[in-house]
């Protein structure tokens, strides 16, 4: 279950050089290029599609590892919670878990995810690649956000949606030791780094806004 408040200011980067959006286009490239057939949807257990090794914390597009310094801005913010959205056909089997993801937050908050329209430039474009990824909040005019192998559980959908809404990772937040008490020895080698407190953030306001205890904890 989703809780919290969802009239909020997502962060940003710095503004990226051409060599970041470079890194990033060939990033996406190469996740959507890996997915070959529909058969293959299923093939990854969903663990396994929340965490790329080339994404930042596992399934976030946009920013590159290492990289946490960000700032609360308006211009990622979704108008009136108005998300437009389009699904690959190649997902039509998965449109209704889509679906009932979408009308869980519409249910819960006052974020409503439509169907894009002509008038509609900037949107969520959904699409069967390699895994389960989104962006931050409003970023592009036509923003990726992958349902893949793997991904097809409601929690999975919903957690991604929240990033495309605008929500980071809660483990990541500034506040987090004030619940949880983090065991490294029992993370895996390699991922003490995911399991980090944003640090370097660089707040306007407090990004801070929702209960603890949501979706967005990363699996």
């Amino acid at each position: 279950m989703v809780k919290g408040v969802f009239k909020l200011e997502f962060g940003r980067l710095n503004d990226e050089d051409s060599k970041t959006r470079d890194s990033k286009e060939k990033i996406e490239t190469r996740l959507d290029s890996e997915f070959d057939s529909d058969s293959n949807l299923y093939s990854q257990s969903g663990d396994e599609a929340m965490h790329n090794p080339d994404l930042f914390e596992g399934d976030i597009l946009g920013m590159p590892p290492g990289d946490r310094n960000a700032v609360v801005e308006k211009h990622r913010v979704w108008p009136n919670g108005r998300i437009p959205y389009t699904i690959d056909p190649k997902l039509k089997p998965q449109e209704p878990q889509i679906l009932e993801a979408m009308r869980h937050y519409r249910a819960k908050t006052c974020i409503n995810f439509v169907p894009k329209e002509e008038k509609d430039i900037q949107y969520v474009r959904i699409f069967p690649g390699r895994g389960c990824y989104s962006h931050v909040g409003k970023t592009l005019n036509d923003q990726p956000l992958s349902l893949g192998p793997g991904c097809f559980k409601f929690g999975i959908i919903v957690h991604e949606l929240g990033h495309a809404v605008g929500f980071y990772h809660e483990h990541s937040r500034s506040d987090r030791d004030d619940y949880l008490n983090i065991h490294y020895e029992n993370i895996q080698k390699g991922k003490t780094k995911e399991k980090s407190i944003s640090s370097k953030l660089c707040f306007e306001k407090s990004l801070n806004v929702q209960l603890f205890d949501n979706i967005l904890m990363i699996m």
